[in-house]
């Protein structure tokens, strides 16, 4: 009954993630939001949304533990399966704005969250309220930052991409669609929480992997497809960029909603999370022209998190 709690609350989850950037991304075109604003925010955050529910709902009921166990084992699933395994399928570009902005950006909101975490707090490892609010006004700065990265491609893309439909039928499915995050989200954080007392092991295990899977499958589909029909341009950007997204936004509205502890198993766990970022950012930029991702790179990825997960079990 438990892995079917689960299971039900992954399959709510994603559907209604889907139903609800389609319906207010459809909405926004409704309303005349510029398709830019429209591509950096509702869409941007489709991706995440899963993270930011779950996390979210885990702190609203106390299991902090799993809100940042989270966080921290999608990240590391971004790097090191989703972006190693399209890698193994074929090598992926980067662009120069990726190698030397986002990764690097990545890299200092991970050293940033490392010093709130244990650094800060009267020696208490944790990540409070203040915090909280900090990471969310980072995180409208990198928003602003983005945009003004963002080229005509990208707008373009955005808006060939969204489906328009009357505003009523908009409205229906943004409302289905937070009604499915809704009874999802509770269903995973309850589910997770019952699997990790059924098989004695700890929230953060249980969220550093099952969860972080199952939050995660979708970019990882999504980036094996894109990859079989060599369309890999942007996945590298798009899976930091959605990094950054759960450091700040994701921790940012769970610790504003209840602060968090920081377990001291975790400390380890971020510091894997900072040295994988920096292992990307090194295996693109001592190539020095062609920042390209090649096929053994992404089986040194894959092998890394085969050991990490070895490791932490």
């Amino acid at each position: 009954m438990t892995e079917l709690l689960f299971f039900l609350g992954f399959v709510a989850l994603i559907g209604g993630a889907h139903s609800l950037v389609e319906g207010a991304a459809s909405l926004g075109r409704k309303l005349h939001i510029p398709s830019i604003v429209i591509g950096l925010t509702i869409v941007a955050f489709g991706t995440s949304l899963p993270e930011l529910v779950i996390s979210g709902f885990a702190a609203f009921q106390g299991e902090t533990e799993l809100s940042i166990a989270n966080v921290l084992g999608s990240n590391l699933l971004n790097i090191l399966i989703i972006l190693g395994i399209t890698a193994i399928i074929i090598p992926i570009p980067a662009n120069r704005n990726t190698v030397f902005k986002v990764i690097p950006g990545s890299i200092f909101i991970t050293i940033v969250l490392f010093i709130m975490m244990f650094f800060l707090n009267q020696g208490k490892a944790s990540i409070n309220r203040m915090e909280g609010i900090l990471l969310l006004v980072l995180f409208v700065l990198y928003l602003l930052f983005n945009r003004r990265m963002s080229k005509n491609s990208v707008r373009e893309h955005h808006e060939e991409s969204i489906k328009t439909y009357s505003v009523f039928i908009s409205l229906l499915i943004t409302l289905l669609g937070l009604g499915a995050l809704f009874i999802g989200g509770r269903w995973i954080v309850n589910g997770a929480t019952a699997i990790a007392t059924k098989l004695g092991i700890s929230q953060s295990v249980i969220g550093l992997t099952l969860v972080a899977l199952a939050t995660s499958l979708p970019e990882l589909v999504t980036s094996v497809v894109a990859a079989l029909k060599k369309k890999t341009d942007i996945a590298i950007g798009n899976l930091v960029g959605s990094n950054i997204f759960n450091i700040l936004m994701v921790l940012g509205v769970s610790s504003v909603i209840r602060p968090l502890p920081v377990y001291p198993e975790l400390k380890t766990d971020l510091i894997i999370v900072l040295a994988t970022t920096v292992l990307l950012f090194l295996m693109l930029v001592l190539k020095r022209k062609k920042f390209i991702l090649q096929r053994i790179e992404g089986g040194i990825l894959v092998t890394a998190y085969i050991i990490y997960i070895l490791f932490r079990l």
